[in-house]
Parts: structure tokens; sequence; C-alpha cells
């Protein structure tokens, strides 16, 4: 009598384990897959006209398709996209990704600045002013230590020493080369140079930019 309901228990306990492996497969199967979520960057994002942007998916989840949207009405459905822009202005930037698990859609305002050469060269000016305004207000001097002509933003050329001590404009433009030479006088005033590569510009002394 003891073997024959040691022998019920086993099956019995054999069909209970039976029966949740069965649950657990039956779940497992009918699980729903995790949905994606967007995400992307672009390197550069702000340049000048004609300025080409490399599009990188950062997206997180399993993913099966990609459709971007550069905002100038131009999309794309590769994972990372090159793209150039033709045309100067703002753009918003979307990318929409779908998986087993459904779809997501991030969307980036304003996220690409395409400049004119003339909005880009007057940017340049005013980042030259603004380091060679906060080069003699660091070293409290009144005027530079010389007159130079054609400065592209190189150090050891524009100066300025005061009490606040020896203070160099270059420093304060994180290493940037310009497109155009300044001239730079003693008092900070800054003009044009001979030399520039931005090309079908032109200076306008009277309002001080390029146009």
């Amino acid at each position: 009598m003891m073997c024959k309901l040691s022998a019920t228990k086993r099956a019995a306990s054999a069909i209970a384990v039976a029966v949740v492996v069965l649950v657990l497969m039956l779940g497992l199967s009918c699980a729903k897959a995790e949905a994606p979520q967007a995400g992307f960057k672009g390197v550069p994002t702000t340049g000048v006209v004609p300025l080409t942007v490399n599009f990188t998916d950062q997206s997180a989840g399993e993913i099966t398709s990609w459709k971007w949207s550069f905002g100038d009405g131009i999309t794309n459905t590769t994972k990372n996209p090159l793209y150039t822009y033709e045309t100067a202005g703002k753009y918003n930037v979307s990318l929409e990704v779908k998986g087993p698990g459904g779809k997501d859609i991030e969307t980036k305002l304003y996220y690409v600045f395409v400049l004119k050469i003339s909005e880009a060269a007057n940017q340049e000016m005013n980042r030259a002013k603004a380091a060679i305004e906060k080069c003699m207000a660091d070293a409290e001097a009144g005027a530079l230590v010389t007159d130079v002509t054609g400065w592209d933003g190189s150090a050891g050329k524009v100066t300025a020493s005061g009490a606040g001590g020896t203070k160099d404009a270059a420093d304060y433009l994180k290493g940037e080369v310009f497109k155009a030479k300044y001239n730079v006088y003693l008092t900070g005033e800054i003009t044009y140079g001979v030399d520039v590569s931005w090309g079908n510009i032109t200076w306008d002394a009277a309002h001080g930019r390029w146009v």
C-alpha cells in the first residue's frame, strides 16, 4: 500500500511540475516585447552651408527599422545616415524607430543650425572682439601691448598687460583659427585684414559686418 501511495505522489508531482513548466512557457510566449526608445545625436550641428552632419542612432531596445526626418522634407531609413544641408536655416530633426515591441520617436527642435557664409563670418568677428575685450579687462589694461596686422586667432600676438597681469586674447578662443585675418589696434578695435578665405563676401565698414 505504501508503494502505491508513493508512486501516486510521484506521478502527481510530475504532473504539477509539467503544469508549471507549461504555464511558464505560455507566459513567456505571450509576454509583450519591450518597446524601443528612440535617441540620436548629430555631429556637427552648427556650421556653414553646405553642412554635412553625421547622425548616429542611440536608441535602446530591439529595433528593426529607422526613419529619419531632417527637417527639410528629406527622410532616410538607414541606421546612421550622413546628410548634407544645402540651404541655410534652422532644422528640426526626428528619428522614429520600430521593433517587435512597438515604435517610438524623438524630435529635437532647431537641432541643426546651418549658417550663411556672411552669418558665420560675422559670428567670427564677434568672437574676436569678445576675446580682445575679455583679455584687456582681465589684464586691467587700457590698451593692448602692440598693434597687430593679420591676426588669425593664434597665441602670442594680441596681448594686454596691466594690474591684472599679462593676458593673451587667444586664450579666450579655445584654440580657434579664423578664416579671416584681422587687424587689431592698441585700443582693441579690430577690422578685417587682406587675407580672407570665406569667399564671396565683402566687408561692410559702415556697419562693421560681413555681407
